[in-house]
């Protein structure tokens, strides 16, 4: 998968678990989609450490910020 690709994955994981959090009390399925977006965006990061691709330019927060959100949610230290 390419930087673009997991970028993406991680932008419909978050969609899915903000309308997640909207539906449902079930804090497992809102939770595996936080999960589902950290890994893609970590994935993403790991490929581009740098952030030079252009993908990242539609992020809607700086990438920092939103993995200290999902581990936060997630109670993930590392």
């Amino acid at each position: 998968m390419t930087v673009a690709d997991h970028l993406h994955a991680a932008r419909q994981a978050h969609d899915k678990y903000r309308r997640a959090m909207s539906v449902t009390a079930d804090a497992e399925a809102v939770n595996a989609h936080a999960r589902a977006a950290l890994e893609a965006r970590l994935a993403a990061h790991d490929l581009d450490p740098d952030h030079s691709h252009p993908a990242w330019a539609s992020d809607p927060a700086p990438h920092d910020a939103l993995v200290a959100f999902y581990r936060t949610r997630l109670g993930v230290t590392a």
